[in-house]
């Protein structure tokens, strides 16, 4: 802080393809803000969401699995009738 100022960095991304430059401007104009503030609140967003680098490597989706299901148990699902086509199985001959 400068003088009761908060002194904000500056950021030049070079390379943003053009759709990505598209959408970070209709998203900047759909919260009525420019596109440099839209991008400084997306990467103030970002930063903050836990880093998947950091998660144990020897952890699988299926440990995370039985993790889940040992802590709030079993899932049970109600699934609908299967509906049968009129339409001919395919043919993969």
């Amino acid at each position: 802080m400068t003088r009761g100022r908060t002194v904000m960095g500056d950021l030049l991304i070079r390379g943003l393809d053009p759709e990505t430059k598209e959408r970070l401007a209709a998203r900047a104009k759909a919260n009525r803000r420019s596109i440099s503030a839209e991008a400084a609140d997306i990467l103030s967003l970002a930063i903050n969401l836990p880093d998947m680098s950091e998660r144990a490597p020897d952890r699988s989706a299926a440990d995370t699995f039985r993790e889940l299901r040992e802590k709030y148990g079993p899932v049970e699902f109600e699934l609908p009738p299967r509906e049968m086509s009129d339409r001919p199985p395919p043919d993969f001959e």
